[in-house]
């Protein structure tokens, strides 16, 4: 994210053009969109992991 937000800058001081400012911005929203996803995989599993050993569950 903080690619992003000095391409924007830069963008804003018209050291880059539109285009770079796209390029830029393109190569690090896949990476935030990974970690997002990793981060929502790792919570489910671990709320799964806990449900399943709470004493309200059965497992006893």
């Amino acid at each position: 994210m903080q690619e992003v937000a000095t391409s924007a800058l830069a963008m804003a001081r018209r050291e880059i053009g539109a285009g770079e400012f796209a390029a830029r911005s393109c190569e690090s929203t896949p990476q935030t969109a990974l970690v997002w996803a990793c981060g929502t995989v790792g919570q489910s599993i671990i709320r799964c992991r806990s449900s399943a050993h709470s004493p309200d569950s059965g497992n006893r």
